[in-house]
């Protein structure tokens, strides 16, 4: 395991949510559980599953979000 800061259990009920809804809404043909397991073996420095996890988040996630949504993640990530 790397030497990222563990999830709290807010952040870990967040994710869970948002990857229910992936699943149902973006990914049917990706479960949850893929989602949220392949989010963990990424959290863990698995370099394989992280690259697995940007190309699918970029392809399939990024496109279905609202623009404010995309606005929102540009701001918090250049302040």
């Amino acid at each position: 395991m790397n030497k990222s800061k563990h999830l709290t259990p807010e952040e870990k009920e967040l994710i869970s949510f948002f990857f229910e809804k992936t699943s149902e809404l973006i990914t049917p043909d990706f479960s949850k559980q893929d989602w949220l397991d392949l989010h963990a073996r990424a959290h863990e420095g698995d370099m394989t599953s992280m690259e697995m996890f940007i190309a699918l988040f970029k392809d399939k996630v990024i496109p279905q979000l609202k623009p404010e949504i995309l606005e929102a993640i540009n701001y918090k990530e250049h302040n």
